[in-house]
């Protein structure tokens, strides 16, 4: 049981130290650092910031990133350090992931109105799927098996 409880949690901690860097990468790109993933007109980071719906509120969208993977992070490692499978921790990462995959989908979907793809942007959408399907697995597996802690 041990070796189950701690892998979801550890991938969820991996995942979410390679999404905050590349959200920190993002954001530079955002406010004009140059970038290796401008490819061309169509495969480039840079480029889809020139667009107003990559910007909300004035600010890049990559910095919502900086918030929610660190809340994800931390609830992972939260349940890996105590070795507590928690059904009511794995559901708030499910639905913050859930949102986050959502989020991701509406930029994909002005990407393809646009033409303009960001390569680090489909990567963070890999992660947030990834994370999503992983928790749901988690709360589905400890609801059918009743191995959980509130």
């Amino acid at each position: 049981m041990k070796t189950r409880l701690r892998q979801p949690h550890t991938i969820i901690i991996v995942l979410a130290i390679i999404a905050i860097l590349n959200a920190v990468y993002l954001t530079s790109v955002a406010y004009g650092w140059s970038s290796v993933c401008d490819i061309n007109a169509t495969l480039s980071c840079g480029g889809v910031f020139g667009f107003s719906w990559a910007w909300i509120g004035g600010i890049p969208f990559p910095v919502i990133a900086l918030v929610v993977y660190p809340v994800l992070g931390f609830l992972a490692w939260k349940g890996r350090k105590y070795n507590k499978n928690s059904i009511r921790r794995w559901k708030y990462v499910r639905v913050i992931s859930g949102l986050g995959m959502l989020f991701n989908l509406y930029f994909l979907y002005h990407e393809i109105i646009s033409g303009v793809y960001c390569p680090f942007c489909l990567i963070c959408l890999v992660i947030i799927i990834t994370i999503f399907v992983t928790s749901w697995k988690e709360v589905r597996h400890l609801t059918h098996t009743g191995q959980h802690h509130q």
